[in-house]
């Protein structure tokens, strides 16, 4: 998300904005695997639940929110800003998750 910010704002060549934009659909994406994997695993564990339901929320929107991105900075900086804090929010859910089942102390 960062490189993307940084490749609209010093104005980089088209391709590699678009190809920022699709890092950033696929890292979404990879997200999306891994919180669908662990509600399977976390079937036995209801306070985790709640937490991935939220992670899934969050990320159905970051979904809709992505498609949103033109490749113009200006356009994107505040797409881009509430994106990343959409991820660092997932991230403090996901430690927390792992908190619930022990594997994070």
């Amino acid at each position: 998300m960062q490189t993307l910010q940084s490749l609209e704002s010093n104005g980089a060549a088209a391709s590699d904005i678009t190809t920022g934009i699709a890092n950033v659909k696929a890292a979404l994406n990879l997200a999306i695997a891994d919180r669908t994997n662990n509600q399977a695993l976390a079937v036995d564990f209801p306070n985790v639940l709640t937490g991935l339901a939220k992670v899934q929320a969050a990320q159905e929107k970051a979904t809709a929110t992505v498609g949103t991105l033109t490749g113009i900075a200006a356009n994107d900086a505040p797409i881009l800003s509430g994106l990343l804090t959409t991820f660092e929010g997932g991230f403090a859910t996901n430690q927390a998750n792992l908190v619930l089942v022990g594997i994070l102390l």
